[in-house]
């Protein structure tokens, strides 16, 4: 979408998101509230914007949960967390019928051996900030990445192939689709007042993955851990900012 279009209503929304997502956070603990109750609470946090993910395409909730191997798409059920799972949530919010999203990931605090779980959050939150800062103006959207996949393979993680960010305004996804992994032919040039979401989802073993019998969890083939984040962004003239950030 172009920045002029909305784009007071995208931020507001972005503020509200990255806000629901800080307040949520703090109910990850150990037997602590179910995921059914997270998500509840990230709709009341949100508010007064509205959960975009709620009813969208059949999905149930406002808030996706997504623990361990689960990549995405995960249903908030009574599931109580314990120590050392990896818990990603992803929330969006609709301000005026403009919409803004974002993803983040967490260990639950408490486990004797949590160390690799703990470095791919780390690791993966730095990923998003360097295929953020690479987003220009004049570049072509495989910078993000091209990115993220680099940095990640120092590590040796997986990075999944079959998501990545989008185009986001008016509709929750829309064009340019922004490949979080290294894809040449995603050529589309980046240019001043678009705005999209930059995504990283990486995983300690296998990128590949495959999704339930109802078409809703997607999980890691292997089952092992997977982290994920999202911003969305706004192109500037210098470079970017982020919309949903605090």
């Amino acid at each position: 979408m172009e920045a002029e279009d909305g784009l007071d209503a995208v931020r507001r929304a972005g503020t509200l998101v990255a806000t629901a997502l800080e307040r949520s956070a703090a109910g990850l603990t150990a037997s602590g509230p179910t995921l059914a109750d997270i998500s509840a609470a990230a709709q009341e946090h949100l508010a007064p914007a509205r959960p975009s993910f709620l009813g969208y395409r059949g999905f149930p909730a406002a808030c996706d949960i997504a623990v361990n191997e689960v990549v995405c798409h995960g249903f908030p059920d009574d599931r109580t967390l314990a120590p050392g799972d990896l818990v990603t949530l992803a929330l969006a919010g609709n301000v005026d019928g403009m919409h803004s999203a974002a993803a983040t990931s967490h260990v639950v605090p408490g486990a004797e051996d949590d160390g690799e779980a703990v470095q791919l959050v780390e690791r993966g939150r730095e990923a998003l900030r360097r295929a953020v800062t690479a987003v220009r103006p004049g570049r072509q959207i495989n910078v993000v990445g091209r990115v993220i996949e680099s940095y990640a393979r120092r590590f040796g993680y997986g990075v999944v192939r079959d998501f990545g960010g989008h185009g986001i305004g008016a509709h929750l996804h829309q064009d340019p689709f922004v490949p979080g992994h290294d894809a040449p032919a995603a050529v589309t040039v980046i240019s001043e007042g678009m705005i999209f979401t930059v995504q990283v989802m990486l995983t300690l073993g296998s990128p590949e993955i495959e999704t339930d019998a109802e078409g809703w969890n997607v999980a890691t083939k292997d089952r092992t851990k997977t982290a994920a984040f999202c911003d969305t962004v706004l192109v500037t003239a210098t470079g970017t900012e982020i919309l949903t950030g605090l």
